[in-house]
């Protein structure tokens, strides 16, 4: 009997050295997606489907007007501005025709979306690239670009006539660098998930810290929450 209880001790070190030495299981890793497909969930809701056609109406009008009445009373129109629609019509100077502000907003408006359900209260974001940007890639969005169609040139130099490389679709990228430093400058250069480098034109790409809207529906009526660039 004094043997046994000696015994059972041992087991239970041997027990727990086991338990440490064991190889620990390795952990499932989610696959890091290589492209990004379009999407645009807005006609299952007919009455944000009316407000988006609406909306794009006035940004083709330049209609601040309507865009106003639009503003939800806490917009946000930048990371650090502060919130409002005073402080929204002045940031993005809406009230003028020439503002960068209406072509961004009809580029957005027309790159598809998204739903987000939280406490049972639905919200739009658009474009499809920041709504549904992976969230294996959340960390290095400010770096990477999705191309936007099938059938895009990678060319060898940011030139029109320049040799082709090979074609992308809907390819997530790695934005490297622009060709210069132009705001307006019609070429990236891009590095694509095998490492194959060039460029591609600029309104072939968009990256989730580009600008992006959310919308609200608030007291039957849609309204902008949010028109910002960046993280």
């Amino acid at each position: 009997m004094a043997s046994m209880r000696w015994l059972a001790p041992a087991v239970l070190v041997l027990a727990l050295a086991g338990l440490v030495l064991a190889p620990a299981k390795p952990v499932a890793t989610q696959p890091v997606p290589t492209r990004l497909l379009p999407l645009d969930e807005g006609p299952s809701d007919g009455s944000f489907a009316n407000f988006r056609a609406e909306l794009v109406a006035a940004g083709k009008q330049r209609d601040a007007a309507f865009v106003e009445r639009a503003l939800h009373p806490t917009v946000l129109s930048s990371f650090g501005e502060g919130e409002g629609p005073h402080t929204f019509m002045e940031f993005w100077r809406v009230r003028d025709p020439q503002s960068p502000f209406w072509p961004r907003l009809l580029r957005v408006l027309e790159l598809g979306g998204a739903f987000r359900r939280a406490d049972g209260v639905a919200t739009f974001w658009a474009p499809y690239v920041y709504a549904r940007w992976p969230d294996a890639l959340a960390s290095v969005g400010s770096e990477r670009a999705v191309i936007l169609s099938a059938q895009v040139k990678l060319v060898a130099r940011p030139e029109r006539d320049a040799p082709v490389l090979r074609l992308l679709a809907f390819d997530i990228v790695e934005i490297e660098r622009r060709a210069s430093d132009r705001p307006d400058e019609p070429y990236v250069r891009v590095v694509t998930a095998d490492r194959s480098a060039g460029y591609v034109r600029s309104d072939q790409v968009w990256s989730p810290v580009d600008a992006h809207a959310g919308f609200q529906k608030v007291a039957g009526r849609w309204k902008v929450i949010a028109f910002v660039e960046g993280d």
